[in-house]
């Protein structure tokens, strides 16, 4: 499956970033404990991220080793951020 190595909290508003495993994609794209995900973008598909299902499903989809867009907000700017998914290790 698809590995980010980013651990995700619910809160009002989609899901925050609460803890990103040093080395791993989500690091290394440069995202950042605090953003806040709103969607992530696999060419012309904009899958609206609001629950951690959400999260899973669009990872899912997409697949190891696959590039994909996460569309966050940043000390309230919208950003996007290019993540290379990788592949979870055993």
């Amino acid at each position: 499956s698809a590995y980010l190595g980013l651990s995700v909290a619910r809160e009002s508003g989609g899901l925050v970033i609460t803890k990103l495993t040093p080395g791993g994609p989500a690091a290394q794209a440069g995202l950042l404990v605090g953003d806040r995900i709103q969607s992530v973008v696999r060419g012309k598909q904009n899958a609206p991220i609001v629950t951690k299902r959400d999260l899973a499903s669009a990872l899912k989809a997409a697949g190891q080793g696959t590039e994909v867009v996460f569309v966050i907000v940043r000390d309230a700017v919208v950003e996007r951020v290019p993540v290379m998914l990788g592949r979870r290790r055993r």
